[in-house]
């Protein structure tokens, strides 16, 4: 259920981000020849710019997790590039060979920088100085942030996480992150149809949470938890659960966004250290100003069946990256 279909699943084209400052939400779908050209080019422009690396990170995961977050940090870490929803993986699938994947990533990472990296409303520049290779220029961990979609195409190509690992010279780190999986759902329910989206854009604080109201009321924006989004969650779920099993531990890192919320610098620590990096203090002293707590659980904006929860704790309990939240069910 949470492999691609029909569009979405073709070999020909590719879907990818267009920055567009403030207003930066949407992709656009690109012929794959054309990922090719640029791919050839931007290896060849940036082969020494590129020549340090040796770890490659691919987020894995559910949307609305906080990847965005998480990935733009590490983005901004003087010795890490991190794409923004290049899909990697979803190249890699479509035939892209795995030692172009970083100069694809590095060229992405550059354009979102220079458009203000501006993603749904929200702004993901850590003031660091060092988003898109700003930083010394020698990049040793560089990787991509679409964490949904890399589990997508695992469900898909189950072996392609496994062929990655056999034909990138780097060493792949797979990163998942969690969230409350009752915040996963609510905001993919609300999400669906794109109005969300466009007041998150348009609105902020109590005006937007006033907008939310008003849109649910007309009947725009969902009001009560969809049960296709809950079977999106579980295939997720069970297909996160399958590339666990066929990757090594020790290239597998989790994060619970609770967690990293609580406390960034804890965090960002020990993702440094899944990556090889640095604990740079000033790189930490930026992350943890950029995380706030959200002021209001998406859970709380739509309502729940008695069902759509059995179903949600069930598959919880059934899988050990999930254990953070088994007690609030």
């Amino acid at each position: 259920l949470a492999a691609p279909k029909e569009d979405a699943a073709t070999q020909s084209s590719h879907s990818h981000p267009i920055f567009e400052g403030k207003e930066s939400r949407r992709h656009q779908r690109s012929p794959m020849w054309q990922f090719r050209l640029r791919a050839e080019y931007q290896n060849i422009l940036r082969r020494e710019a590129l020549s340090q690396l040796d770890t490659m990170v691919i987020f894995v995961g559910y949307p609305r997790s906080g990847h965005s977050l998480i990935g733009s940090i590490l983005d901004g870490h003087s010795e890490a590039v991190v794409s923004h929803e290049l899909d990697a993986l979803g190249l890699f699938h479509k035939g892209m060979s795995a030692k172009k994947l970083p100069s694809l990533m590095a060229w992405n990472s550059e354009q979102f920088t220079a458009s203000g990296r501006w993603w749904n409303g929200f702004c993901y520049d850590i003031k660091s100085g060092a988003h898109g290779q700003q930083g010394n220029g020698r990049p040793r961990v560089i990787g991509d942030k679409k964490g949904d979609w890399a589990v997508r195409w695992s469900a898909l190509d189950p072996d392609l996480p496994k062929r990655l690992n056999e034909q990138c010279s780097l060493r792949c780190v797979w990163v998942l992150v969690t969230r409350h999986p009752l915040d996963n759902i609510a905001t993919l329910s609300l999400r669906k149809g794109g109005a969300y989206d466009r007041l998150r854009i348009a609105h902020s604080g109590a005006e937007f949470r006033d907008a939310i109201k008003k849109a649910q009321i007309n009947g725009d924006i969902a009001s009560h938890a969809r049960d296709d989004m809950v079977d999106d969650w579980r295939a997720m779920t069970s297909a996160v659960a399958q590339m666990k099993s066929t990757l090594p531990a020790s290239n597998w890192h989790e994060v619970v966004y609770e967690d990293f919320v609580d406390d960034p610098g804890k965090q960002c620590r020990l993702l440094a250290k899944a990556l090889g990096l640095q604990s740079d203090e000033k790189w930490i002293e930026k992350a943890s100003a950029t995380v706030t707590p959200s002021s209001r659980a998406s859970r709380d904006n739509v309502q729940w069946s008695s069902a759509q929860l059995k179903d949600i704790a069930a598959s919880i309990k059934a899988h050990d990256f999930l254990a953070s939240y088994a007690n609030d069910f």
